[in-house]
Order: C-alpha cells, then sequence, then structure tokens
C-alpha cells in the first residue's frame, strides 16, 4: 500500500497505461490480432512451474534443459565459450470472470514486470530466488472467500506467429508488456 496513485485493489502491479479502458480476457480474445489492452486478471499458474527455472541463458538458442545435464551446465561444468546473460522468460496464466489466457513475459517487458531483480542463474543465487519467488507467491496465492484478493491490473498485447512447420496453420499469442510487480 502507499505509494503513487493506483493503489488499493490493484496495488500488487502498476502499468504504464492506467488511462486506458480495461478490457475482459473474452474481449481481448474475440479482438482480432495485433491488439493491445489492459485488463484485470488473477494469475492462476506460472510457467515453468518451478521458480529456479524463471531465467535462462539469452545467449543460448536451445530451449531450456532438464534434469541432469542442465544441472550439470548451470553449475559450470559444460561448455564456456559465451559468458551466459540471463533472461526472465515465464508464461502465466490469466483468469477473470470470462476467460483464462497463457500470456508470456519476455524481454524487455519481463525485465520491467520483475520490477528492479536482476535476472541471474535462480539455482545459485538464493537469494534473488526468495525475492521472485515471494513475488510468485503473492501473486498467486489467492484466499478463497477473499474475493477481492489477488486481482492485478497488467496491459496485454495480442499477436500471431507464422506456424511452426510448412503447412502449420498461424499461432495466435499474448504478451504481457508496460506491466510492473511492485508487490
Amino acid at each position: 500500500g502507499g505509494g503513487g496513485g493506483g493503489g488499493g485493489v490493484f496495488g500488487m502491479t502498476r502499468t504504464e497505461f492506467e488511462n486506458q479502458p480495461l478490457h475482459t480476457l473474452r474481449e481481448i480474445v474475440c479482438t482480432p490480432p495485433p491488439s493491445r489492452h489492459r485488463c484485470v486478471v488473477r494469475v492462476v499458474q506460472h510457467y515453468p512451474k518451478d521458480v529456479h527455472d524463471f531465467c535462462r541463458d539469452g545467449t543460448e538458442d536451445a530451449p531450456a534443459e532438464k534434469g541432469a545435464a542442465a544441472n550439470k551446465r548451470k553449475r559450470g561444468l559444460g561448455k564456456k565459450d559465451k559468458e551466459p546473460k540471463f533472461e526472465f522468460n515465464v508464461s502465466l496464466v490469466l483468469e477473470d470472470a470470462t476467460g483464462k489466457i497463457k500470456a508470456h513475459l519476455a524481454p524487455p517487458d519481463s525485465d520491467a514486470f520483475f520490477h528492479g531483480i536482476q535476472p541471474c542463474n535462480l539455482w545459485e543465487s538464493e537469494v534473488t530466488y526468495a525475492r521472485v519467488k515471494d513475488k510468485m507467491t503473492k501473486l498467486t496465492d489467492h484466499k478463497l472467500g477473499a474475493e477481492r484478493a489477488g486481482w492485478v491490473q497488467c496491459c496485454v498485447m495480442s499477436y500471431v506467429v507464422p506456424g511452426q512447420k510448412r503447412g502449420d496453420p498461424p499461432k495466435r499469442c499474448y504478451r504481457i508488456f508496460g506491466t510492473s510487480c511492485v508487490a
């Protein structure tokens, strides 16, 4: 609480577009992409599920590794050609009374979202891990019966990416932008 405008019910997040009208998730889904919206939602899930995996090395094109190979490299036992540049790369499942969407958080918007937390190897930095975990717990831990708890405002853009392989249909995606979690 306290501090700048727009506190109160939505005090966990701030958006750069407080003057924009609010839309429901159904309106976002029904508006042809590309489009940008501000909405009030609850964060009901996050991917990866383990907060340790929220940051990944942006210098690598390969998808995030799991298990022993990943842990071996995370501890510096793998190749050492480039200095790693960690980035927040996360998906959040957003929900309101009209629906649910999975929205991605990637740089530079993910840096703004994790307000003041430097992306790093969360397997190695207990302090940073604890700060990120605390933010995610505040965002996703809604007490049943407290109908005003857990609602946050965020900005979501919808866009289309071409199919992965030739002949695949284009895919509609959602991305969070212009939003900071100040919890």
